[in-house]
């Protein structure tokens, strides 16, 4: 087993993922310094309580999420559960490394791109700008497919080596029968389905709805797919981890936790 100095793990990811790019909702990067080295690195989707005992059980150096633990819009107070979850990072020497927006957008290791070839397009490129940066993504099929056969697939595609109870997996079939285009916006993103409408898409893809959303894509006649923020944002993480155990040749788990939404 071999291993990397953890500030050169976080300056590979921060340049991969061009972490410096984007004005995000959390600090991206190295959020928690623990141990100097890392051998052993687990992904999750999200900091929580049982992420981190788990990848404390398995020995893990390093956690790496999508959502971390510290986000601008909070209380600066580190109290109650924070505070649990923050001593079990300092207490065990655990380094935290969280990429929110950067891993959304990313062209190869993204949670979006890793939406599309789940899907079976055939190409996509970047969609759906947010503060600047393109954070999700267009896909084609490369022909048209019947819209019911192709998300039953979808789902299945979602859902395979996910043994953990998750949020539902909606669909509003307001579509054609027959669909090519899709946009994919993983996470919280139902309103910017108007950017769907506006693009001419056939499907628009993200984790979850609105009351006012389903209007929207209904009188657009457009399928509405909330596959669950967990579902729509496992896969880019755990890509992630994978580049890094092929670049320096650490040991990665990818951890599941439980969520329903």
């Amino acid at each position: 087993m071999t291993g990397v100095r953890t500030a050169d793990l976080a300056a590979a990811l921060d340049e991969e993922l061009g972490a410096g790019a984007f004005l995000d909702g959390q600090e991206n990067g190295l959020q928690i310094e623990g141990r100097g080295e890392v051998r052993r690195l687990a992904t999750a989707v999200s900091v929580s309580r049982a992420t981190v005992e788990q990848a404390l059980a398995w020995g893990a150096d390093a956690l790496l999420t999508h959502h971390g633990l510290l986000w601008r819009d909070q209380p600066l107070h580190v109290r109650g559960v924070r505070r649990e979850r923050l001593r079990l990072f300092m207490e065990n020497d655990l380094n935290l490394l969280t990429y929110h927006l950067p891993l959304d957008a990313h062209p190869v290791h993204g949670n979006n791109a890793a939406l599309a070839d789940a899907a079976g397009c055939a190409a996509s490129q970047p969609g759906f700008p947010y503060k600047g940066q393109a954070i999700g993504a267009v896909g084609d099929l490369g022909e048209d497919r019947d819209f019911p056969a192709w998300v039953e697939a979808f789902e299945a595609a979602l859902r395979t080596g996910c043994d953990v109870a998750t949020g539902p997996f909606q669909v509003w079939p307001f579509g054609p029968e027959r669909v090519r285009r899709i946009g994919f916006l993983s996470g919280a993103g139902p309103y910017q389905v108007q950017d769907a409408i506006d693009a001419g898409l056939d499907v628009y893809v993200t984790g979850e709805t609105t009351e006012g959303a389903y209007h929207l894509a209904k009188e657009a006649g457009i399928h509405f797919v909330a596959g669950g923020h967990y579902l729509t944002e496992r896969l880019g993480v755990q890509r992630l981890g994978a580049w890094c155990r092929e670049r320096f040749g650490v040991v990665h788990r990818f951890l599941d936790a439980e969520t329903r939404a």
